[in-house]
């Protein structure tokens, strides 16, 4: 035999040595359990239960022991749920009412823009207005003037035309 097989023997000897004692803690520690379970608990509840009814000693059992956790988690959960759906609720309806309330200022801005646009089109409107006046009191002037003023004014018109044709007809004849 070697050094190495030697070492190797002792490990194992070693592992297996572990290995049954863990085995050996196992089965006391199911020995010591299935002794408590059938021996113990099943008689002792009953027993006690009958010992203090001849005392008179009522048993009362808390609520915690007859409501089982999960429900409770659920309740909880449930709660806490509805409480966050509410304040969801109200963050979106105070969301909503901020929407709104810029919305109108945009309407708002659009007809103050818009009604400028109106006012710059009715002032083009009334400058034209005022253009039509001015031109209309100048030819109701010119009509309402006195005879001699128009017949003088006529009669340069024809002269300026007579002029006019005679040299026209100078024109026309010389060539």
């Amino acid at each position: 035999m070697s050094v190495n097989d030697k070492e190797n023997n002792s490990r194992y000897q070693k592992y297996r040595q572990q290995l049954n004692m863990g085995l050996l803690a196992v089965v006391i520690g199911l020995i010591v359990y299935a002794v408590d379970y059938f021996l113990l608990s099943g008689s002792k509840p009953a027993s006690l239960n009958q010992e203090d009814k001849s005392q008179g000693r009522v048993n009362l059992d808390m609520g915690s022991f007859a409501v089982q956790g999960e429900k409770l988690w659920q309740n909880n959960f449930d709660e806490r749920l509805a409480k966050e759906k509410a304040e969801r609720d109200d963050q979106l309806g105070k969301l909503n009412a901020v929407i709104a309330s810029l919305e109108e200022n945009l309407r708002q801005e659009k007809e103050k823009h818009q009604a400028g646009d109106d006012i710059a089109v009715l002032k083009e409107q009334v400058e034209w207005l005022k253009q039509e006046m001015r031109s209309n009191a100048n030819d109701l002037k010119e009509e309402v003037l006195p005879v001699n003023i128009t017949s003088t004014r006529i009669s340069e018109q024809q002269s300026k035309s007579e002029h006019s044709g005679k040299i026209h007809y100078q024109l026309y004849h010389s060539s």
